[in-house]
C-alpha cells in the first residue's frame, strides 16, 4: 500500500515540474534550434542579437542539438539573425523581436527556430600583395564553359554564390579596366561550402591625369613614378635611361598631345608623382611639384591637371660686398622666398616681362628694384643696401635728442627719443651726439663715433648720475640674515652687515626701502626717501621683538609659556595669526579646544625658520540613548572612514525614571558616521543613525539620540536538519520583514522585534518543497542539477544565464542568485547540455555535458573570468529632468574593439555592458536612432575602463524643436514696398501670407524633414502697366532656422503698349470741329473751313508721324536690350 508521504512525494514532484521557470534579476532569454534535414556542423553556426541599429548585443554557438540561449538585458526592439560560412542558407534567416517583458516569444519562452536551406561557394578577389581585394569585379560561376550564376565581389574584394549543388565548378573574374595576374580557378561543393579562396589576383589598377599651362595641354611632360613602399613591379611603364634623373624612379610616363598620362596597371601601395619639364636654358616649373597618392584596390584619377607655372630667376643681396642671409625677397608684392647664407637666392614659376622685387632684413634698407626678366635673361644684378640700422639707449626718462653728424662735423640727421633709438645711415664714418641740457641729469659720453660697413651697428649707451643710499638697523641681539629691498624707479635688494646697509649706483626717483627679516617685529618696517642728484644716508630701523606665525584649522584658545610661565594667552582664529614675543628663547603653545589636534602642545623657538600649524585631527561626538529598561550589554557602534569603534557595555545614569546610555568618540571631518545601538533584547527607534561630520569651529552639544524598547524573539527548525533553507518572518500588516538562511542543524531565530505585532514565517529552498508545522517546517527533496558559479576570488557570481537542454526536448534557462547558485529540479534522467552566459564574463567550462540519473542530484561547478566592465551614467536635459528612451553607445577608437550600446530607463539612467580593458571608447548618443535629441552637451566623454565598472559618465541632452523658424528680406525698390507680400504655399496651398511694412518678414512652419514648402513674392501693382519679375524659393522644413533672399524686379510699360494712333484721334478732332462751328458760324464758310480742316489735319499728321518716331525707337531699344 502506498504511503501518504509518497504520494504527497509524487504531486509535488509533478507540481514542480510544471511550474514555468523565471529568471532571476531583470534577465530574458531567447532561444530556439537551429534544425536541418540533413547532416551539418553546428559548431560553424552561431545565432546572433543585434540592436534595431545594427549594434551587436550577444552572439551564441550551439548545443550539439542545435539549440542556442541568448540573454537580453534590456527590453527594445531587436535583430535575430542567423549566421554560418558564407553562401549557406537559411529560412529564415533573420527575424524582428519587440521585448516588452510581457507578450513577446522571448517573455512568454516560445520558440525561434531556424532551417537550414543549403550551401554556398565563397572566395575572395585580392590585389597583387595583398590580404584584400576590390569591390565590383565581376564574378562568373561557370560550368562546360556556361555561365550559371554571376555576382559583383563585395568591400574587400569577397564574393558569394548562394544555393549551389554538389560538383565542380570554373571560377572567373572579368573586368574592362583593370590587369589580371590570375582570372580564373576552380571550385569542388561537396557537404559544405565551396571555398575559392584568394586565387583570383588583380595586378593593378589605371592611374590617370593631365597637364595643361594657360589652359591649353601640353605634351611631352615626364611624369616620374616613385614608390614609399620600396621598389615595384609596375606593366606597362618606360623604364628606358633612368639613371639620367637626379633621383632614379621606378618608371615613368610622357603626356600626349592633348596633356593626358596614363599609368595603366600600378599596384596598391602609396606613390610620388614628380612632373619634370625642361627648356634650353632654364627649367620649367610644374605645379603641383610632388603629387602623393595611394592606389586603394580601385581606379585613381588624379581629377586636378598638372599646370606649367613658369620658369626659375636668380640673384643675391648684398651689404657692401658681403652677402646677406635670411633677407625676405618680395616679387610684385609676394613674398617669395628667403636668401641663402651666401645671399643668393631663386624664384620659381616666373613669367615673362617686367618685375618690382622689394628686399627686407633685419636692421637694413633697400631700394626697390624693377627687372625685365625672360627665359633667355633669368639672372638678376645684385641687390645692395641703402642704409643701415645704428642702434643704441639713453638712459634718461626724460625725451632726448640724439642727433649725427659726419667726420666734417656736418649735419647728418637728428631724432627725439626716450630710451631706446635707431637711425638708418648710409656706409661711412659718422660722430653720434646728444645734446645736454642744464635741467636735465648729464649723460655721458659727449660724442660716440662709429664707422657703418656692412652691418647693422648697436650697443650704443649714453648713460645718468647714479646715487649711494646707507642706513642703520638697531637688533635686540645679532642682526643676522636681515636684508633691505628699495622700491620705486627700480627695484633693488640689499644685504645688513653688522649693523648697518649700502646699496649704490641707485637712477633719481622716488622709493620706499623696506626692512625685510620675517623672524622680527620692527618699530617701523619701511620709510620713504627721495633721490635727486645727492646721496641719502639717515634711514633707520629698530627691532621691538620676535615674530611668531601660527596657522590653525579651526578656532582655538592658546596659552604661550616661557619656562613654565605664562606669558600671554591668545584667541586664534581659523588661518593665519600672528603674535610678537618680547624675549629671545623657546616657547611652549597648548591649544584648548572642543578639536583635538596632532599634538597636545607645540614648542617653538625663535632662532627657528618656520610658524607653527595646528591641524585638527578629530572633533567631539556625543550622543544618547533613552529607555525604560537597565541592560548590561548596551553598545554603541561608530563607523566612519573605513574604521569602525565599538563603545560599551554602556553604565547608563537613572534620571526621571529614565535610564541615558551616554557616549562620546572623537571623529574625523568629512567622515560618514553611521551609529548603530545594539543590546540582545532591545529594539531601537531610529535602528541607526547617520551624521556626516562638518569639522566647523564651533562646538556641539549631544547630537544623536535613540529610544530603546523590549522586543519578542520568533524560533525554529526545518525536518530534517538541512542547511541554507530560506526563512522569512513577515509582519500581518507587511510593515516588517525579515529573512535568514537555516544554520548547519536547520535551526533559525529571530529577535528582537516588535511585540505588539503579529508575525508570519514562510520557509523555501530550491529542490526542496516545505510544508509548515507550527513554527517548523518539514522538508521534501526532489531531483535535481546544482550549478555553482564563482569568479575568480571564489566569490559567487549572480544573473549568470544558465542554460540546460537535453535529447528528450526538455530546455530550460535561469540566472543565477546572489550565491551563484542555480537548480534544475524534476529532470528525467538523460544526457544534458549545460551552457552558462554572462556579458563581461568568459567561463571555464563554457560548456558541458551532463548524465543525469533518475532521482539524482549532480552538482557542476563553473568558474568564471571577468573581461569586460560596464560604464553607468545619466542623460538629463538641462533642468535635470531624465531624458528616457534615449540610445547611446560606445564607439570605440581602433577596429580590434567592439561597439557596445544601451537605452536610457525612465529615469534616464543607462549602462553600456562590454566594454574591454585597454580600449578608447567615446561615449555618445546614437543620432540614428534618437531623432528627437538634437545635440548634447558634451557632444561624447573619452573613457577607457581598467579593472572596474565607471559611474556618473552623464551627458545633457538638447530635443530637437518643433518648428522651423524663417526669416527674409524682399530685394526691391522702396517705393514698391507698400504693394508686396509675401505668400507661404504647400502643395500649391497657400498656407500664411506676409505683408511686412519694412523689406523684411518672419514666420514659421512645423518641422518634419519631407514637406516641400515654396516662399512667393506677390505685388499688386497693376499688370496692365507694369511687367514684374517676382522671385519664389522652394525648401524643405529639416532644419531649426533659415533666412532667405527673394529678389522683385518690375518697370513701367511703356511706347508700343499703349500707342495712340490717328484712328484713335479722329473721333476726338471730329468732335472738336463740330464744337468749333456751334460758337464761330464765320467757320462755315467754304474757305475758312478748308483752312481750319487743313490745319487740323497737319496736326494730327505731325502727330502720327511723331508718334511712330517714338513707338520705332524705344522697339529698337528693347531689341537692343534682348526684349522682345
Amino acid at each position: 500500500m502506498i504511503s501518504k508521504q509518497k504520494i504527497i512525494y509524487f504531486l509535488l514532484f509533478y507540481l514542480v515540474k510544471t511550474i514555468d521557470v523565471t529568471f532571476a534579476q531583470d534577465i530574458l532569454g531567447c532561444g530556439g534550434f537551429v534544425k536541418s534535414e540533413v547532416k551539418i556542423k553546428f559548431n560553424l553556426i552561431n545565432v546572433k542579437l543585434y540592436t534595431k541599429s545594427g549594434g551587436l548585443k550577444y552572439s551564441s554557438d550551439l548545443a550539439p542539438n542545435g539549440y542556442y540561449t541568448i540573454p537580453v538585458y534590456d527590453k527594445g526592439e531587436y535583430l535575430l539573425k542567423v549566421e554560418s560560412p558564407p553562401g549557406w542558407t537559411f529560412e529564415p534567416s533573420t527575424v524582428d523581436l519587440n521585448i516588452d517583458g510581457k507578450s513577446d516569444p522571448c517573455s512568454i519562452q516560445k520558440d525561434i527556430n531556424f532551417n537550414f536551406v543549403g550551401f554556398g561557394v565563397i572566395g575572395q578577389v585580392i590585389s597583387q600583395g595583398q590580404n584584400e581585394g576590390p569591390e565590383g569585379v565581376t564574378i562568373q560561376l561557370k560550368r562546360d564553359n556556361k555561365i550559371l550564376q554571376s555576382t559583383k565581389s563585395a568591400v574587400n574584394g569577397k564574393f558569394t554564390f548562394a544555393n549551389v549543388l554538389p560538383g565542380s565548378y570554373d571560377i572567373e573574374a572579368v573586368h574592362d579596366r583593370w590587369t589580371f595576374e590570375n582570372s580564373k580557378t576552380k571550385v569542388t561543393v561537396t557537404t559544405q561550402t565551396g571555398d575559392a579562396g584568394q586565387k583570383l589576383i588583380v595586378h593593378g589598377y589605371d592611374v590617370t591625369g593631365r597637364v595643361i599651362s594657360d589652359g591649353e595641354p601640353v605634351r611631352d611632360v615626364f611624369f616620374l613614378l616613385y614608390s614609399e613602399d620600396g621598389n615595384k613591379l609596375v606593366k606597362h611603364c618606360d623604364h628606358a635611361n633612368l639613371e639620367r634623373f637626379e633621383k632614379k624612379p621606378i618608371c615613368y610616363v610622357i603626356s600626349e598631345s592633348n596633356g593626358s598620362f596614363k599609368f595603366p596597371a600600378l599596384p596598391c601601395g602609396k606613390y610620388n608623382l614628380v612632373p619634370f619639364y625642361k627648356g634650353d636654358l632654364t627649367t620649367y616649373e610644374v605645379q603641383p611639384a610632388k603629387y602623393a597618392f595611394e592606389v586603394k584596390h580601385k581606379t585613381v584619377k588624379i581629377d586636378s591637371p598638372f599646370s606649367v607655372a613658369g620658369f626659375l630667376i636668380k640673384g643675391k643681396v648684398l651689404a657692401g660686398n658681403k652677402g646677406v642671409a635670411a633677407a625676405r625677397v618680395i616679387l610684385d608684392g609676394k613674398e617669395e622666398t628667403l636668401t641663402r647664407n651666401d645671399g643668393t637666392f631663386s624664384i620659381d614659376g616666373i613669367r615673362r616681362g617686367v618685375h618690382v622685387i622689394t628686399v627686407m632684413a633685419n636692421g637694413m634698407h633697400f631700394d626697390k628694384t624693377t627687372v625685365n626678366v625672360s627665359p633667355t635673361k633669368p639672372e638678376l644684378p645684385s641687390i645692395v643696401a641703402s642704409k643701415l640700422d645704428v642702434c643704441g639707449d639713453v638712459e634718461s626718462s626724460s625725451q632726448r635728442e640724439v642727433y649725427v653728424v659726419d667726420k666734417g662735423n656736418k649735419p647728418v640727421t637728428s631724432a627725439r627719443v626716450t630710451g631706446a633709438f635707431c637711425i638708418p645711415l648710409a656706409p661711412g664714418e659718422y660722430f653720434i651726439q646728444i645734446r645736454q641740457g642744464a635741467d636735465l641729469p648729464q649723460l655721458t659720453p659727449a660724442k660716440y663715433p662709429i664707422k657703418v660697413v656692412d652691418k647693422p651697428m648697436s650697443n650704443i649707451r649714453f648713460t645718468m648720475f647714479l646715487a649711494t643710499v646707507k642706513g642703520n638697523v638697531k637688533c635686540l641681539d645679532k642682526c643676522e640674515n636681515v636684508q633691505v629691498v628699495l622700491i620705486g624707479e627700480e627695484r633693488r635688494l640689499g644685504t645688513v652687515k653688522g649693523n648697518s646697509f649700502e646699496l649704490l649706483e641707485v637712477i633719481p626717483g622716488d622709493y620706499k626701502i623696506e626692512i625685510v627679516q620675517d623672524k622680527f617685529c620692527w618699530k617701523q618696517d619701511s620709510v620713504k626717501v627721495k633721490i635727486i642728484n645727492e646721496n641719502i644716508d639717515n634711514v633707520l630701523f629698530e627691532q621691538t621683538g620676535y615674530r611668531l606665525t601660527i596657522t590653525t584649522s579651526h578656532d582655538t584658545k592658546v596659552h604661550i609659556t616661557q619656562n613654565d610661565a605664562l606669558v600671554k594667552e591668545v584667541q586664534l582664529r581659523t588661518g593665519s595669526n600672528f603674535e610678537c614675543v618680547p624675549k629671545k628663547g623657546q616657547y611652549v603653545l597648548r591649544p584648548k579646544s572642543c578639536h583635538q589636534f596632532e599634538q597636545a602642545q607645540y614648542s617653538w623657538d625663535t632662532s627657528s625658520g618656520h610658524g607653527i600649524a595646528f591641524n585638527a585631527v578629530a572633533h567631539l561626538f556625543q550622543g544618547e540613548i533613552r529607555s525604560q529598561s537597565k541592560v548590561s550589554d548596551m553598545e554603541i557602534v561608530i563607523e566612519g572612514g573605513g574604521e569602525g569603534v565599538k563603545i560599551g557595555p554602556i553604565v547608563p545614569k537613572l534620571e526621571a525614571k529614565t535610564y541615558i546610555y551616554s557616549f562620546e568618540s572623537w571623529v574625523r571631518k568629512g567622515e560618514e558616521l553611521t551609529i548603530t545601538p545594539s543590546s540582545a533584547t532591545l529594539l531601537f527607534n531610529p535602528r541607526e543613525a547617520k551624521h556626516t561630520v562638518q569639522g566647523n569651529s564651533e562646538c556641539y552639544g549631544v547630537i544623536t539620540k535613540f529610544d530603546g524598547q523590549m522586543g519578542v524573539f520568533k524560533k525554529g527548525f526545518v525536518k530534517p536538519s538541512i542547511e541554507g533553507v530560506n526563512i522569512t518572518v513577515t509582519s500581518t500588516d507587511g510593515s516588517v520583514t525579515s529573512w535568514q538562511v537555516t544554520d548547519t542543524k536547520g535551526f533559525f531565530s529571530f529577535g528582537p522585534l516588535q511585540a505588539e505585532k503579529e508575525y508570519e514565517i514562510f520557509a523555501e529552498k530550491e529542490g526542496y518543497v516545505l510544508s509548515k508545522d507550527g513554527d517548523n517546517f518539514k522538508a521534501f527533496k526532489l531531483a535535481e542539477v546544482v550549478i555553482t558559479v564563482k569568479g575568480e576570488n571564489q566569490e559567487p557570481l549572480d544573473g549568470v544565464l544558465v542554460s540546460l537542454s537535453g535529447d528528450n526536448g526538455y530546455r530550460n534557462n535561469k540566472a543565477t542568485g546572489t550565491n551563484g547558485v542555480m537548480n534544475f529540479v524534476g529532470l528525467g534522467p538523460g544526457q544534458y547540455y549545460l551552457r552558462t552566459m554572462k556579458k563581461e564574463y568568459e567561463f571555464d567550462p563554457a560548456s558541458r555535458m551532463i548524465q543525469v540519473k533518475e532521482g539524482e542530484s549532480v552538482n557542476a561547478d563553473i568558474k568564471g573570468n571577468r573581461v569586460a566592465f560596464s560604464v553607468f551614467g545619466k542623460i538629463t536635459s538641462l533642468n535635470l529632468t531624465p531624458e528616457p528612451r534615449v540610445t547611446i553607445e560606445a564607439v570605440p577608437t581602433t577596429e580590434i574593439c567592439t561597439q557596445e550600446e544601451a537605452q536610457t530607463d525612465e529615469e534616464g539612467k543607462y549602462r553600456i555592458r562590454g566594454l574591454h580593458p585597454n580600449c578608447l571608447y567615446s561615449i555618445q548618443i546614437k543620432k540614428s536612432s534618437n531623432h528627437h535629441i538634437e545635440r548634447t552637451s558634451p557632444t561624447s566623454l573619452p573613457v577607457q575602463v581598467k579593472d572596474a565598472d565607471l559611474y556618473s559618465i552623464d551627458l545633457i541632452a538638447f530635443r530637437r524643436l518643433n518648428q522651423m523658424d524663417i526669416s527674409g528680406r524682399v530685394d526691391a525698390k522702396q517705393k514698391y514696398w507698400s504693394t508686396l507680400s509675401v505668400h507661404l504655399l504647400r502643395d500649391g496651398e497657400l498656407i500664411t501670407s506676409i505683408t511686412p511694412i519694412t523689406p523684411f518678414f518672419y514666420t514659421s512652419v512645423p518641422r518634419d524633414d519631407s514637406t516641400e514648402y515654396v516662399l512667393k513674392v506677390v505685388s499688386s501693382l497693376p499688370k496692365s502697366q507694369y511687367n514684374s519679375n517676382p522671385q519664389q524659393l522652394s525648401f524643405i522644413a529639416n532644419s531649426s532656422y533659415k533666412h532667405f533672399v527673394l529678389a522683385f524686379h518690375s518697370e513701367m510699360k511703356r511706347g508700343g503698349d499703349h500707342e495712340l494712333t490717328s484712328t484713335s484721334l479722329l473721333p476726338l478732332a471730329i468732335l472738336i470741329i463740330g464744337v468749333l462751328f456751334y460758337f464761330y458760324p464765320q467757320l462755315m464758310q467754304p474757305a475758312e473751313m478748308k483752312k481750319s480742316l487743313q490745319g487740323v489735319l497737319n496736326r494730327l499728321s505731325s502727330k502720327e508721324v511723331s508718334q511712330e518716331n517714338v513707338t520705332g525707337s524705344v522697339r529698337r531699344r528693347n531689341r537692343a536690350a534682348g526684349i522682345n
